[in-house]
C-alpha cells in the first residue's frame, strides 16, 4: 500500500472513534485535559495494537499456503474487508437515532477500555487487510495511532462545542473513505 492509501484507511477507521468521541464530548460540562490525554493515549495505542494484531494474524501458517487462493496476491480479501467496513459504517449512520444528551461530569477508565475494545474490531480487520497487502508495519501502526489520537481530541471538542449531531456525518465520511479504498484496490486488480 502507498502512504496515501494507508492514511486514507487510517482516517476512515478513526472516524468511528471520532463519532463516539463526539458523543462523549457532547455531555461533558467541561473537557478535563488530563482525562482527555489518558483516553487519547489509550485509544491510540489500543487501535494501533489491534491493527498490528490483525496484521500478525495473516502471517499465521494457516494463511501461508492458501494466501493465493484466498486473496489473489493479497488484494481480493482486502477489497472485501475495506468495502465491507465502509458499508457497515454507512449502515450505522442510518441507524444512528437522536441521542439524548444528559450532562455527565466525567467518564471512567472502565468505559474508556470498553470503548477501546468495541472500536478496535474495525482496526483488527483493517490490519488483516493491510497484512494481506503487505503494507509497511511501522508506517501503518504510526498512522493508525496518530490519526486515532487526533480523532479522539477533535471528536471530544466537536461534541463539547456542537453537540452530538455531527456523529452521523462522521460515520458517513468514514464509510465513504473505506469504500473508496476498496474500490481503488479493486480498480488496481482489474486494470
Amino acid at each position: 500500500m502507498r502512504i496515501w492509501e494507508i492514511l486514507l484507511v487510517s482516517a476512515g477507521v478513526a472516524l468511528n472513534v471520532f463519532a463516539v468521541s463526539v458523543c462523549w464530548g457532547a455531555v461533558l460540562p467541561a473537557v478535563n485535559k488530563k482525562w482527555l490525554l489518558v483516553v487519547t493515549l489509550l485509544l491510540g495505542l489500543w487501535q494501533g495494537g489491534a491493527m498490528l494484531l490483525g496484521r500478525g494474524v495473516v502471517t499465521l501458517p494457516i494463511f501461508e499456503g492458501s494466501t493465493t487462493f484466498l486473496t489473489g496476491s493479497g488484494s481480493r480479501l482486502s477489497v472485501l474487508i475495506f468495502m465491507g467496513l465502509g458499508l457497515y459504517m454507512f449502515f450505522r449512520s442510518s441507524r444512528a437515532g437522536a441521542l439524548l444528551e444528559r450532562r455527565r461530569d466525567t467518564y471512567g477508565i472502565k468505559e474508556a477500555f470498553l470503548l477501546a475494545l468495541t472500536v478496535s474490531i474495525d482496526a483488527f480487520l483493517v490490519g488483516m487487510g493491510m497484512g494481506f497487502l503487505r503494507s509497511g508495519v511501522g508506517i501503518s501502526a504510526l498512522c493508525f495511532i496518530l490519526i486515532t489520537m487526533l480523532a479522539v481530541v477533535l471528536g471530544t471538542y466537536t461534541g463539547f462545542w456542537m453537540g452530538s449531531e455531527k456523529r452521523r456525518l462522521a460515520y458517513q465520511v468514514g464509510g465513504a473513505m473505506m469504500v473508496f479504498s476498496g474500490v481503488e484496490l479493486l480498480a488496481g486488480l482489474i486494470f
